[in-house]
C-alpha cells in the first residue's frame, strides 16, 4: 500500500514515515499541498495530510485530488481544531498522536473501511 504523507514539518513528516515504513507501507512525502499534487500517482491507496500548510492546505489539496479520485481515503491530521467545510466522511487525527500505534492503527481502519 503506498500512502502520500503531507506535512510541512520535515522532523514530523521524517516521524510518521519511519512508523507507516516500518508498518509496511511504501511512503512518498511532500511538503505542501502543491507538491503533493505533483507528486501524487493513481497508485497512491490514502492521502495522510496535515490541514495547515503554506502554499496550498490539507483541505484544498483533498478538494484537489477528489476531483479526480473521489473514492481515495483522505486522513487529516492537526494540531488545531478544524471544520471541513463539504467534505465528509472525514478521517482525523488531532495532534499531538502516538505515531507507533495510534497513527498506523488509523490508517489501517482507514483503508479497511474504503476496502469494504
Amino acid at each position: 500500500m503506498k500512502i502520500l504523507l503531507v506535512d510541512d514539518e520535515p522532523s514530523v513528516r521524517k516521524l510518521i514515515r519511519i512508523s507507516l515504513e516500518r508498518a509496511g507501507y511504501a511512503i512518498v512525502e511532500a511538503g505542501n499541498g502543491q507538491e503533493a499534487l505533483s507528486k501524487f500517482s493513481e497508485d497512491v491507496n490514502l492521502v495522510l495530510t496535515d490541514i495547515i500548510m503554506p502554499q496550498m492546505n490539507g483541505l484544498e489539496l483533498a478538494r484537489r485530488v477528489g476531483e479526480s479520485h473521489p473514492d481515495l481515503p483522505i486522513l487529516f491530521m492537526s494540531g488545531f481544531n478544524e471544520e471541513f467545510h463539504g467534505l465528509a466522511p472525514v478521517q482525523y487525527l488531532q495532534k499531538p498522536f502516538d505515531i507507533g500505534v495510534r497513527l498506523v492503527e488509523e490508517v489501517r481502519q482507514t483503508l479497511a473501511r474504503c476496502m469494504s
